[in-house]
């Protein structure tokens, strides 16, 4: 940052996302931050009270501008169809960004998950809401929702680790079959 630039806390995060979008969230340090503002790093305290505070800018903002792509790509789809689009959407936009999946596993490591909890609500309902519409009861909705969000959220965790074999990391279309068989399944028993 140019010397005698006036510093904000919107400047600081902006400078953070920055470094984030380079080396991933969890890289980014006061330390590291304060040399890239060119300011000391008992200078952050102005900006952002503590790393954690300057972790739950960065997650909010990545989980926020994830969930209002979901948003987009399911608004007005009848509940079957805005299932497969938020698996869809999920997949394509965490793939194209991985600081998505990032935020949605670091900020259980960080403890900041209640810090996270609108963006979170909204992310549930964006496939809750169908489930329960295709579902006879709210047990089954619950259930079956909790399977829908461990097998996309799972399939995300799994494509940052071993357990996945490289070759179905970016495998779109065995995904989407997933998606598409379970969704099937669901469909199948709401109208038995």
């Amino acid at each position: 940052m140019p010397k005698g630039t006036p510093l904000s806390t919107e400047a600081v995060v902006a400078k953070a996302m920055e470094m984030a979008r380079a080396d991933g969230i969890d890289s980014v340090g006061y330390n590291g931050l304060a040399r890239e503002l060119g300011i000391k790093p008992q200078s952050m305290y102005r900006y952002v009270a503590n790393l954690r505070e300057l972790r739950v800018h960065l997650l909010r903002a990545n989980l926020g501008a994830l969930v209002e792509e979901i948003e987009a790509a399911t608004s007005g789809l009848p509940p079957a169809k805005a299932l497969r689009e938020y698996a869809v959407s999920l997949y394509d936009a965490c793939h194209a960004n991985p600081l998505y999946y990032e935020a949605l596993t670091l900020m259980h490591r960080y403890g900041v998950v209640e810090d996270m909890r609108d963006q979170l609500f909204r992310l549930t309902n964006l496939s809750l809401e169908p489930i329960r519409a295709i579902s006879g009861s709210e047990q089954t909705a619950a259930r079956r929702h909790q399977l829908f969000m461990a097998v996309n959220l799972g399939y995300a965790q799994m494509s940052q680790t071993a357990f996945l074999p490289p070759s179905l990391h970016d495998d779109r279309d065995a995904f989407i079959a997933s998606i598409d068989e379970l969704l099937a399944r669901f469909l199948k028993k709401a109208i038995l």
